[in-house]
């Protein structure tokens, strides 16, 4: 059973994707870009302070929960998407996913925040996947996801949105 992994579709747009059906969705495979969106405010470059000062906030129990393979799918794709890319302050980028088979949804964004300009590197993987490993640590599934906030950046990672990463 041949599946097509839409990573190339993140920035341009969605595209359909046909398949042999299966047992389930697989959390790599059946990746499907829903929406992006890139809101950029400012063109100027502030000096970063340092990323060092790292919080964590937990979402609501009350959340809808993924297990870890999808959530991790979803960051890795957004990341290896943005990686290189330079985000002056005031940027605000997102990507909304869900598998083919499945009424699983995961959004991934990322915000400048206090000021700061940065590249994004390896480091948003990193960032993203601590409220997936940060929060619901009695296993690999039943993870709500969360936020991830340092000195320079937002990083959310919200399984189960309902189709909206606002």
């Amino acid at each position: 059973m041949k599946f097509t992994l839409l990573l190339a579709a993140l920035l341009v747009g969605v595209s359909t994707v046909v398949g042999t059906p299966t047992t389930g969705p697989d959390p790599v495979k059946d990746l499907i870009v829903v929406s992006s969106s890139d809101n950029t405010t400012a063109r100027y470059s502030v000096a970063a302070p340092s990323r060092v000062d790292q919080h964590l906030t937990h979402i609501s129990a009350c959340k809808p929960k993924i297990d870890r393979a999808f959530a991790v799918a979803a960051i890795d794709a957004w990341c290896n998407s943005i990686i290189g890319q330079f985000w002056p302050s005031g940027t605000a980028k997102n990507a909304m996913f869900t598998w083919l088979g499945s009424s699983m949804t995961m959004c991934v964004a990322g915000t400048t925040i206090n000021g700061c300009s940065f590249t994004v590197d390896g480091n948003c993987n990193r960032l993203l996947r601590l409220p997936i490993d940060g929060c619901n640590t009695g296993g690999v599934n039943g993870k709500q996801g969360g936020f991830e906030t340092d000195t320079c950046g937002q990083w959310t990672a919200d399984p189960g949105s309902n189709g909206s990463c606002n």
